[in-house]
């Protein structure tokens, strides 16, 4: 399946710290992008590129416990639009309001936008795909990052370490209400991944202008690399698409 370019996941932070804003009340602008299949209406489309956009305020973001000891940053009003581009037509149609939402788990190191769905569907960042056991505590769909991308500035955030990364990057904001550019690698799957593939389509489409909007990844299973060096495989899903979310604080 096509990926988002490596050199996004790191080609941001220059850019985060030039637009960093203090929290606060102020606009703000949050931007998701990957590449996905799913249908819009009446649009069938394969890895198309599907990017969210949602203009809120700094001051709705809301904070709470996360997972493994973080706290999850959500911010559940404002406008939402979708595009689909894809075969050289652009679709935009815009969201019913709350049917997503944008959040951040420090716990996970995972981001990206949620909904009544799931929360993490339609698309999260850096979760990891891999199947697992039913019982164990991570059966639960996306509770833990993907463990494996390190030119990913999630993973970078999740696992802080002078060894791989410098300090702009440790330090790249995190609570939704500064600028910044989180990247890592895309999960778009209402259900729980089954032998890594996911495991079916949402029940419901999210409610547009242009119809239901239904999001799923289909071939990034696929993608399993040999790394012979090291003598092991990366599992497939996880080496699927990239993306990347951008806060962007605007000035009053």
């Amino acid at each position: 399946m096509i990926k988002l370019r490596r050199w996004v996941a790191l080609s941001g932070i220059c850019l985060s710290f030039g637009l960093a804003a203090h929290a606060g009340a102020s606009p703000v602008v949050y931007t998701l992008q990957t590449v996905a299949d799913g249908k819009l209406g009446d649009q069938v489309f394969s890895e198309a590129v599907v990017t969210f956009i949602m203009r809120s305020d700094t001051k709705y973001v809301k904070s709470e416990p996360g997972l493994n000891g973080g706290t999850r940053f959500t911010n559940k009003t404002g406008s939402v639009e979708v595009s689909v581009s894809h075969d050289g037509r652009t679709t935009v149609a815009h969201l019913s309001a709350g049917e997503v939402w944008v959040y951040y788990d420090t716990g996970t190191g995972i981001a990206g936008f949620g909904s009544e769905i799931s929360p993490s569907y339609p698309v999260s960042l850096n979760c990891s795909n891999q199947s697992l056991p039913a019982g164990t505590d991570d059966a639960q769909d996306c509770v833990r990052n993907s463990g494996n991308s390190f030119s990913d500035t999630l993973f970078a955030l999740a696992n802080p370490s002078p060894y791989w990364y410098d300090l702009e990057t440790q330090q790249l904001p995190q609570t939704l209400q500064a600028s910044t550019l989180l990247t890592g690698g895309s999960h778009t799957c209402a259900t729980e991944y089954r032998a890594e593939v996911c495991g079916g389509w949402a029940p419901r489409g999210l409610k547009t202008d242009r119809g239901g909007l239904y999001l799923m990844d289909q071939v990034g299973g696929t993608n399993s690399v040999w790394v012979g060096e090291w003598g092991y495989f990366y599992a497939g899903w996880d080496q699927s698409n990239l993306g990347f979310l951008q806060v962007e604080v605007l000035a009053q």
